[in-house]
């Protein structure tokens, strides 16, 4: 029962109302024992900075941060842990003390699951990276910290990726970074090389979306990861009639999430159970 104890955790995007944050979350924290509830919040592009200050008017504790409000989000917090000020993408709040602190647990969601649920080990692989919005940057600066050999990175927003590689770069000056044009012949000869490819952008949420890629260019080398976990994405439709290893982001929202749980909280997160309840939730929208 909600009462004037209560905290308020949740979580901001646009739009909101796909989320499965709020299903996760809150039968963790019933779980737990908690008097906390989780609350999904749709905010305008236009209304990030006045829903930000809310955070401390409202004494809310903490806020996840999704598409496509992660890297705006920066600007306004009062500080920002080592990754989350590397890769300018935060998809983690917390509200300690009336000080906003961002943090990015994706990184921990995405290489976590991709070594220990998917069984692909990273290290001095070569690796594309499609996207280089904030799930990307997540990605990439794992996967760095992770020693790959080398990582390609296109996004249809060229200028956009150069910055983002340059700003790798500044960190990481000794990463073997190569930025792609959105060009499917320069697109589909890097592939080539590589051992994963990485799927970091929206393509794919929407029923209708086509494949972010040419389907051709999965070879039975690839590991193919989606980020996308709301639904079966064309992209891995392609990588399962090809026979290659795959996943979706499905684990990698319950780990982020259950790392953002224990920052708010405290507490352990029950990884199973938020998985259990992720999980139940998209059968039931199937």
């Amino acid at each position: 029962m909600i009462t004037g104890k209560t905290k308020v955790v949740g979580v901001i995007g646009y739009p909101i109302e796909h989320s499965m944050s709020p299903v996760m979350h809150n039968a963790a924290l019933q779980e737990s024992e908690l008097d906390f509830v989780y609350v999904p919040f749709e905010v305008n592009p236009a209304e990030v900075e006045r829903a930000i200050k809310a955070i401390r008017s409202y004494g809310i504790i903490g806020i996840n941060v999704t598409i496509p409000h992660k890297e705006t989000v920066v600007r306004f917090l009062d500080k920002l842990d080592e990754s989350a000020k590397h890769i300018r993408a935060v998809n983690t709040i917390h509200n300690k003390d009336g000080k906003l602190v961002g943090y990015n647990t994706d990184i921990y969601g995405f290489i976590t699951s991709l070594k220990d649920i998917g069984g692909f080990e990273p290290r001095e692989k070569s690796v594309f990276v499609l996207g280089s919005g904030g799930a990307a940057r997540a990605v990439v600066y794992g996967l760095v910290k992770e020693k790959v050999e080398r990582l390609f990175i296109s996004d249809i927003n060229n200028a956009r990726a150069r910055s983002f590689a340059a700003q790798v770069k500044y960190f990481f000056p000794r990463a073997d970074l190569k930025v792609v044009h959105n060009n499917g012949h320069e697109i589909k000869e890097c592939i080539k090389e590589c051992q994963l490819f990485v799927n970091a952008t929206p393509v794919g949420m929407k029923h209708g979306d086509c494949c972010p890629i040419d389907k051709n260019f999965i070879h039975d080398r690839l590991f193919v990861y989606d980020v996308i976990y709301n639904r079966e994405t064309e992209l891995l439709e392609h990588a399962r009639d090809r026979g290659v290893k795959c996943m979706n982001g499905a684990d990698m929202l319950v780990l982020q999430g259950a790392r953002a749980f224990e920052i708010w909280t405290g507490k352990k997160a029950p990884v199973e159970l938020m998985k259990k309840m992720l999980l139940k939730k998209l059968t039931e929208k199937r």
